[in-house]
């Protein structure tokens, strides 16, 4: 019985430490998270809607390129600062990437693991250093968008 009593001790003392630090950065959580779900709205619709639209077009252009083999990617950056952020809300908000040269360090260090590690150990997957710039692009874009509403937004 009384295991169980600490159990439930533990349980309502996470819930509630993690709901105060969503609070402190609730409007910043809030952000994250609709980054993070236009961030997927958007890669399938290129999956889904435009690369198969743009398939059938003959001539190759840097657009179709980018757009075909670079996108994605590009909303991988996005979408993974966001969902960092996110996590990191919910157990020690004071140390989220807010600086561009942390965001750009920590999102390069993924992509080398990604591109350069990950491959070695995944059938069929082949490191692609472009990619890395497109996570680059991507955390550039996060950390731009997070300046711009930390510009424009009044701290009560």
């Amino acid at each position: 019985m009384r295991n169980t009593t600490e159990n439930e001790s533990f349980l309502r003392e996470s819930i509630r430490y993690i709901h105060e630090n969503v609070q402190s950065v609730k409007f910043y959580a809030l952000m994250d998270a609709v980054i993070l779900l236009l961030a997927a709205i958007l890669f399938y619709a290129n999956e889904y809607l435009i690369l198969p639209a743009i398939s059938s077009f003959a001539g190759e252009t840097i657009w179709h390129y980018l757009i075909t083999s670079h996108a994605n990617d590009l909303l991988g950056g996005i979408a993974f600062m966001a969902y960092t952020n996110l996590l990191i809300s919910l157990v020690r908000p004071e140390v989220r990437f807010k600086k561009l040269a942390v965001i750009a360090v920590y999102i390069f260090l993924c992509g080398l693991f990604w591109e350069g590690v990950a491959p070695l150990f995944i059938a069929n997957s082949v490191g692609d250093p472009l990619d890395i710039l497109s996570y680059l692009i991507g955390a550039v874009l996060y950390w731009a968008c997070l300046s711009v509403v930390k510009t424009t937004r009044k701290e009560p």
